[in-house]
């Protein structure tokens, strides 16, 4: 049934959110295993591609240790505003559980993939006869195949509600950089398949990160790679001649961006453009949020690594590195400042004496 929202929407214009996130999945890397998709999305679907997004990072304390039900979520927060909500991943721990995280304690989504793999891959609860039918080796069947197929029925499940829908594949691409490429059907027939909800829809299509193993990692391309995450996006039919989210969202893709950003732009979908018909186009800092959105104007301050929250190890732009003398005064003042702060964690960790 419906879910009354707990925000009044009567005077919202709402549009369904779908986000296909694809771990491990960098700007060339998409560009190279995913051309069929890319250019369906871009010629059929007005889809902005944004080459210049920079991973950024989490700490492993605030993730894992602290139930995530009273941080802002972004599932609950489209619950909020009435919508059906949906998150599917491809093995049992999943992102918000691994290694031996909380996660959420009481999920705030509808419908989620997690039950169905605990089912194949639990230690304790897994079944014989579910792992004897979902066996890759039986069935010529992958885990993203899957999760399309649960994404596309959601989508018949709801067909007068909206709907915030997340599918999360990890064992295409996350251990090998030739994971992607015989995907690209799957994923462009996806597409294809659902056209019509999709024009009604904002899609994301994006990675959280390039690859991160192997050997190629250790190239140049590698390391660039790592930190530079793909993302794509569309934007429903009604609005792509209509408003100037397009121009805006052309603009800022030419900038430095970064997955605040997306977040922030996610957030504007659903709390404040749908509340102008999505004609707001000055900027907005949403409070407690790190990015700014991608349909708007942004802050006038450059965007680099110095100024948007992206640590210096994984920075993609490139600088001009010249050496300096170990004597001269910059290099004297780099290390006075470095071995003043190392003793004083020392002193406060207690390590004095050893």
């Amino acid at each position: 049934p419906p879910r009354p929202p707990k925000v009044e929407t009567k005077n919202l214009t709402q549009y369904d959110v779908t986000v296909i996130l694809l771990d491990s999945l960098s700007y060339t890397q998409a560009r190279r295993s995913l051309p069929r998709t890319i250019s369906y999305m871009s010629n059929h679907m007005d889809a902005v591609i944004f080459p210049y997004i920079n991973k950024v990072d989490w700490t492993h304390q605030y993730m894992c240790y602290v139930f995530k039900d009273n941080e802002t979520s972004m599932f609950h927060e489209f619950q909020n505003y009435g919508y059906k909500t949906f998150l599917a991943e491809d093995w049992a721990k999943g992102t918000l559980n691994y290694p031996n995280c909380k996660g959420f304690d009481k999920p705030p989504i509808d419908h989620q993939m997690r039950p169905f793999q605990l089912a194949l891959q639990g230690r304790n609860s897994a079944l014989s006869v579910t792992k004897q039918h979902l066996r890759a080796t039986t069935m010529c069947r992958e885990h993203h195949h899957t999760l399309l197929e649960y994404l596309g029925q959601f989508y018949d499940a709801y067909p007068d509600q909206k709907k915030f829908s997340w599918i999360w594949p990890s064992m295409l691409g996350h251990d090998s950089e030739n994971g992607f490429s015989h995907s690209d059907n799957d994923f462009y027939n996806f597409l294809v398949k659902h056209r019509k909800k999709l024009e009604n829809s904002f899609v994301l299509f994006m990675g959280d990160h390039g690859l991160r193993f192997g050997n190629f990692r250790k190239t140049s391309v590698g390391s660039l790679d790592v930190n530079n995450p793909f993302l794509a996006m569309s934007i429903p039919k009604a609005l792509r001649n209509t408003t100037e989210l397009l121009d805006f969202m052309k603009a800022n893709a030419m900038n430095l961006q970064t997955h605040f950003d997306t977040r922030a732009t996610i957030l504007d979908i659903l709390k404040y453009q749908s509340a102008s018909n999505f004609t707001e186009t000055e900027p907005h800092q949403i409070p407690g949020e790190k990015g700014n959105s991608f349909f708007r104007k942004q802050p006038n301050t450059p965007r680099s690594c110095k100024s948007l929250p992206i640590l210096f190890q994984y920075c993609i732009c490139q600088f001009a590195k010249v050496k300096a003398h170990t004597n001269s005064t910059v290099a004297i003042s780099i290390g006075k400042t470095i071995s003043s702060e190392i003793n004083e964690q020392i002193k406060e960790g207690n390590f004095t004496e050893k």
